[in-house]
């Protein structure tokens, strides 16, 4: 048990087993508060929105977060630019890949998904965006076993999806090629905020994301629209974790440092990429 992190983790290794095959399993109890939840903030796509409403909030408030952009749509004058990225990137902002032309990558034939993570991989290299080479997020949340092994031959580290919607810190060195997450545009605005309060009371991480922001919503319950969210309502989940981080039952953070807060360097941590 590593009790010197911000986020307490449990780390089993297990050495000399040659070929044979290691299972460990358990039922997991701990006192409440015993795990310090993590809240971690981004955006896939990147719309200009984004840029022009949510990173100002984000930043004026201290809050780390992480960029997923396509890389081909970064000339699209709805889409952050490369200056832009760039500008966000200086700041301390986290950027990872998203692919070269967002296709569902569960569909790609395994050729054309090594050129999509392969091209996208270089334009971060090329960028300077070195975050980029290291992680990135799957189109749709979609992916197999083969496009998974695919990214891992390409260079990359982790990448985000989306099954199983929690990080666990007792356990933080599984899934590296589909990290679980939470999509922040529902209908229902307030399930959003519930997701939130999950992750608090149970200790758990939460990578939470979303796409264009629209200004307004006060007194609107629901999203604007799919892949949508009102900037009001991206307000009031960001109080929502403040206040949890002032009573100190979370830390906002971005991909990277959820990692290092439980103790990992998730550059040469061996990750467990498939049970």
């Amino acid at each position: 048990v590593n009790e010197s992190t911000v986020v307490r983790s449990l780390q089993v290794t297990i050495n000399n087993i040659a070929e044979s095959t290691a299972y460990v399993a358990g039922v997991w109890i701990a006192p409440r508060g015993w795990c310090t939840s993590a809240i971690m903030v981004g955006a896939d796509d990147v719309p200009r929105e984004f840029y022009d409403l949510a990173i100002p909030e984000l930043e004026r408030r201290g809050f780390p977060y992480t960029l997923n952009p396509t890389t081909r749509w970064t000339n699209r004058a709805e889409s952050m630019s490369v200056p832009m990225l760039r500008e966000c990137y200086l700041r301390g902002a986290e950027i990872f890949a998203h692919t070269q032309s967002h296709p569902d990558m569960a569909l790609a034939t395994e050729a054309d998904a090594g050129l999509e993570l392969r091209r996208s991989r270089e334009f971060m290299q090329s960028n300077g965006f070195e975050t980029g080479a290291f992680g990135m997020a799957w189109p749709f949340n979609s992916s197999n076993h083969t496009v998974e092994m695919a990214a891992r031959t390409a260079g990359f580290k982790i990448a985000r999806g989306y099954r199983g919607r929690y990080l666990n810190s007792w356990q933080p060195g599984h899934r590296a090629f589909h990290l679980p997450s939470i999509n922040a545009e529902k209908e229902n605005s307030w399930h959003t905020d519930a997701e939130i309060k999950r992750i608090n009371d149970y200790g758990l991480g939460g990578i939470l994301y979303m796409h264009k922001t629209i200004a307004g919503g006060e007194g609107v319950d629901t999203y604007p629209g799919a892949s949508q969210h009102y900037l009001a309502h991206l307000r009031r989940w960001l109080d929502q974790c403040e206040q949890y981080m002032a009573a100190g039952t979370m830390i906002a953070t971005n991909i990277q440092g959820y990692f290092r807060a439980c103790g990992i360097d998730p550059v040469t941590t061996p990750f467990i990429e498939k049970v």
